[in-house]
């Protein structure tokens, strides 16, 4: 099965190959104000066209790709979300790795590698660990290499450990109050 989406991530054309269900493709038809309405196409395996007044939306061949930042206490992990602004019509990779700034190599566990979204997928999560006996401070995410026709929008997120000199707390969901030194 072959799953195709435009640049919102709706569903536009699910296709099968050879026997599985006859070889049928359905596709996936908006209205002006996004109502999905489902179209079958004969058993050739080609794809319908939309009816009068609906549109199929165009998809997106080139995503962008985009990094949040993150804070967090020291001796905890920070947790960076790497996105596309919409699914890509192929599997997408890019590469990322971490650089000290005014956190330095013993703040955290400097990290590197390949993420991949497959068809459909949009968002990534990547966790940077840091020293609970760190000083703190500030270091980066840097984002490189896009494949799949991908661009970078937003190539770096920032991660701030976070170090409280005397016990701070604070009230998290009603009545449950989280403390840190």
């Amino acid at each position: 099965m072959t799953y195709t989406y435009d640049e919102l991530g709706r569903l536009l054309v699910v296709q099968s190959a050879g026997t599985v269900n006859n070889n049928q493709a359905m596709t996936y038809c908006y209205d002006a104000v996004g109502n999905r309405m489902r179209v079958k196409s004969s058993d050739s395996g080609s794809v319908a066209s939309c009816p009068a007044g609906s549109t199929a939306p165009p998809q997106k061949a080139n995503p962008e790709i985009s990094i949040t930042d993150a804070l967090d206490f020291r001796g905890e992990a920070l947790t960076f979300s790497i996105a596309l602004d919409a699914p890509g019509t192929s599997v997408v990779s890019v590469d990322y790795a971490t650089a000290a700034g005014t956190a330095g190599a013993d703040d955290f566990e400097a990290t590197s590698g390949t993420l991949t979204f497959g068809m459909g997928q949009t968002v990534r999560t990547i966790s940077v660990q840091t020293s609970e006996a760190g000083d703190g401070g500030e270091f980066t995410v840097n984002l490189t290499n896009p494949t799949g026709g991908a661009s970078i929008a937003d190539n770096q997120g920032l991660g701030w450990i976070v170090v409280l000199n005397e016990p701070t707390c604070f009230e998290g969901p009603p009545g449950v109050w989280n403390c840190s030194q």
